[in-house]
C-alpha cells in the first residue's frame, strides 16, 4: 500500500497547490481603510479517493477478491476473463456493495493515515509555510483523520488597503496565493478613493501534473467593503451592495475572472463629503449663533417684563 499512499499524497499535494475541494477566500476592506485577508483551503480525502480516477487504483486489491470470489473458472480461460469485466462493470450497483465500497476505501485511508510511512508535513510543505510566514500571513492546518479532511488556512490583516495597493494594473492569481506566490499586491489605486481588484483563478499543466482537476474545485469568493462597489461581476450582491460573492465551480480548468471596484470614503470626511475642520467650524458658528440668538431673546424678554411692570 506505500505506493498509493505516494500517490494519494502526491495528487493531494496537487490539489493543494491550484485549489480543492472547498476553496475559500474572504476579504474584508474595512473604514479605517485596514484589509483582512483570510483563505482557506479544505480537501474531502474520502471524496477524493472516491473519484474516478483514484478508485480504480485504491480498489485494484479488493475488485480482485471480489472478482476471483465470484467468477470460478481458469484464471487463463475467456470465460474468467469476460466473468471479471462484468463484475467491474457491474459491481456496486446494490446499496449492500456499495457500502462494502465505501467501507473498503475508508478502510484504504485509515490505513494510509495511521502508517509509519505517512508525514502529514508532505500534504504542506515547510517550504510553502515559510513562503507565506515570511511574507507576514498566519498559518494553521489541521488534519482530521476521523473524518478525512484536511484544511489549511492562512491571514493576514494589512494596515493599510495603500500598502497592498499599487498605480498600476496588477491580476492576482488565486492560484498562487496558497504558495507565497506573490508580491502582496492585491488592488490597483485609481485615485485617492477609488480601488479595483482583479482577481483570476488559473493553473497550469505543468502544476497540475496533467491531472484533471476541474471535478475537485469549489471556489467560494467573498469581498466585504465598507461602501457600496462601482461595479463588480459577483454572481451575488447584498442589498446594501457592499458584500460580493462568487460561488464557482472551475469546469474544463477554465480561468475564473473576479472584479470589482469601490470607493474608500476619506477617514476625515463624513456623509455630507466635508473634513471634520469644516464641520468644527460650521459647528462652532451654530452654536455660537444659538448662543446669541438666546442671548437676545433673554434680553427682550427681560425689556418686555419691565415694560408690564
Amino acid at each position: 500500500m506505500v505506493k498509493g499512499l505516494k500517490v494519494l499524497l502526491l495528487v493531494v499535494s496537487v490539489l493543494l497547490v491550484v485549489g480543492c475541494m472547498n476553496y475559500k477566500i474572504n476579504m474584508s476592506i474595512h473604514d479605517d481603510k485596514s484589509v483582512d485577508v483570510n483563505m482557506s483551503v479544505e480537501i474531502d480525502l474520502y471524496e477524493f479517493a472516491s473519484s474516478e480516477s483514484m478508485r480504480g487504483m485504491i480498489l485494484n486489491e479488493f475488485y480482485q477478491d471480489v472478482c476471483d470470489a465470484n467468477c470460478p473458472y481458469d484464471v487463463n480461460s475467456s470465460e474468467y476473463t469476460t466473468c471479471v469485466y462484468d463484475c467491474l462493470e457491474n459491481y456496486g450497483s446494490t446499496e449492500e456493495e456499495q457500502s462494502r465500497i465505501e467501507k473498503a476505501i475508508k478502510d484504504y485511508l485509515d490505513e494510509q493515515l495511521s502508517s509509519s510511512e505517512f508525514n502529514e508535513d508532505e500534504l504542506f510543505s515547510d517550504e510553502k509555510r515559510q513562503q507565506l510566514e515570511d511574507m507576514g500571513y498566519t498559518v494553521e492546518t489541521n488534519l482530521d483523520k476521523e473524518n478525512y479532511t484536511y484544511q489549511v488556512t492562512v491571514y493576514q490583516t494589512y494596515a493599510n488597503i495603500d500598502d497592498v495597493s499599487s498605480a498600476t494594473t496588477d491580476t492576482v492569481n488565486l492560484a498562487d496565493m496558497l504558495n507565497g506566490d506573490t508580491n502582496n499586491i492585491l488592488f490597483q489605486k485609481i485615485n485617492d478613493d477609488t480601488y479595483r481588484a482583479h482577481f483570476i483563478f488559473e493553473s497550469s499543466d505543468e502544476q497540475t501534473e496533467n491531472i484533471d482537476i476541474s471535478d475537485y474545485i469549489d471556489i467560494n469568493y467573498i469581498v466585504n467593503l465598507p461602501n457600496a462597489a462601482v461595479r463588480s461581476n459577483a454572481t451575488e450582491v447584498s442589498s446594501d451592495e457592499k458584500t460580493l460573492t462568487w460561488n464557482v465551480n472551475l469546469i474544463d480548468n477554465s480561468d475564473i475572472e473576479y472584479e470589482f471596484s469601490f470607493e474608500q470614503r476619506n477617514n476625515n470626511q463624513n456623509m455630507f463629503g466635508l473634513s471634520d475642520n469644516i464641520l468644527k467650524i460650521i459647528s462652532l458658528c451654530l452654536i455660537g449663533g444659538g448662543v446669541m440668538g438666546l442671548i437676545i431673546v433673554i434680553t427682550i424678554l427681560i425689556k418686555s417684563s419691565k415694560k408690564g411692570v
